[in-house]
């Protein structure tokens, strides 16, 4: 609620003392911005901490200085723009219409500080546990862009999704392997050939990056 543009208040005024009356008025009004006026220094620094005043001017002051206050105050949407404006995002691309975004929680920090430590430390495997629908895949693009940032932009992470099969065999396992890692060759061969081909393929991401390790 407001009551006008801004008020603008004395520390010194007949019947009240002027903080109060800026207190009163963002407890009253509290989107209408409070300026405050006193020749003491301390006294409005105090005051203006202690009530969010928007503005503190110090007697003396000429209309000028007090005119640009109050148009601060008044327009501080414009003020920010004009300091750091908007970037042009055509419409339909912008993350929040697509969807193509992840905000960082409490639990996906210490995954991602698990994920290196345990790159740290060479592990050889570990497995996250979650309920579902609690943002395990969510917390997985997070993790690898995470990693990726923490040892480099050459670090290789490669992910790949669990499929459910009727009648599972382990051709088709290796193949949806090399298919998720974007191997050229994935469905040709053997069983044995695709679990060859997807061992020589995870050594040479690794040797390749020059990390020697591989997530």
């Amino acid at each position: 609620m407001k009551c006008g543009d801004a008020v603008i208040t004395d520390c010194c005024i007949s019947g009240f003392i002027g903080h109060e009356f800026a207190g009163f008025c963002r407890i009253a009004w509290p989107d209408t911005p409070v300026i405050l006026l006193s020749g003491d220094p301390n006294y409005v620094t105090s005051c203006a901490d202690e009530f969010e005043a928007a503005s503190c001017i110090q007697k003396p002051y000429d209309a000028a200085m007090l005119l640009s206050e109050l148009r601060t105050v008044t327009q501080p949407v414009s003020r920010e723009l004009a300091l750091f404006p908007r970037p042009s995002v055509p419409p339909g691309t912008h993350p929040i219409e697509t969807g193509r975004y992840v905000l960082s929680t409490p639990p996906l920090g210490r995954l991602c500080d698990d994920l290196k430590q345990w790159v740290d430390t060479r592990a050889a495997g570990a497995i996250v546990v979650g309920p579902p629908r609690f943002g395990k895949t969510k917390g997985i693009v997070f993790g690898a862009d995470e990693l990726r940032e923490h040892f480099g932009a050459t670090f290789p992470v490669l992910r790949f999704c669990c499929r459910d099969y009727s009648f599972p065999t382990e051709g088709r396992f290796f193949e949806d392997l090399l298919s998720d890692f974007g191997h050229a060759m994935s469905r040709s061969g053997t069983a044995s050939a695709k679990r060859a081909r997807l061992t020589q393929f995870l050594i040479q991401q690794a040797c390749d990056a020059d990390h020697r390790r591989l997530v």
